[in-house]
């Protein structure tokens, strides 16, 4: 639907969310938009850019501010509910609305795992680092579905750094747990 691959995923996402509110759009239409939307995720910097997107426009992300002490992180404070909003969003393959299908989890978690290898490295802040790790640990890994040994986020997360400490363990080598 929006292959103009070259407007970043930051730009495209208030314009998404705005037609993806009741009343905004026709209802047979909403699920298009909420399929791109979620799709936005497998650009360059997709998932970073959902998740700041998410952490700023929560209500949650609209408390006032104390002044932020010597080392400590600045921005506005990650609220649980924004997080795990920006988790659900993330850590799930959105459904196409043509063929009532999901990307499958394999491609889903195949594209998103490089991006959040990169948050986790830490030179997009602390921050970054924290909310990173909480969408895999919870949102990828803490789900069986995705996360159990064998299951695609297993395979596209734990996999890789497995195999970089013990090459013997790659895939196909990890049995599922009985």
């Amino acid at each position: 639907m929006l292959n103009a691959i070259r407007t970043s995923a930051f730009t495209l996402l208030p314009a998404l969310t705005g037609l993806i509110q009741t009343g905004r759009t026709e209802p047979w239409l909403r699920p298009y938009f909420v399929y791109e939307l979620s799709a936005l995720a497998l650009r360059p910097k997709g998932v970073r850019s959902i998740i700041e997107f998410v952490l700023s426009v929560h209500p949650s992300s609209n408390v006032p501010q104390t002044k932020p002490e010597d080392g400590a992180p600045k921005g506005p404070p990650i609220s649980m509910e924004a997080l795990s909003l920006a988790t659900k969003v993330v850590s799930s393959p959105p459904l196409n609305p043509e063929s009532q299908q999901k990307i499958s989890a394999d491609e889903w978690f195949r594209s998103i795992a490089p991006q959040l290898f990169h948050l986790l490295d830490g030179q997009d802040g602390l921050e970054m680092v924290k909310v990173a790790s909480y969408v895999i640990g919870y949102g990828i890994l803490g789900r069986r579905e995705y996360g159990a040994p064998g299951a695609p986020g297993w395979r596209a997360i734990v996999e890789p750094i497995i195999g970089s400490i013990d090459p013997t363990l790659r895939s196909g080598d990890i049995k599922k747990e009985e």
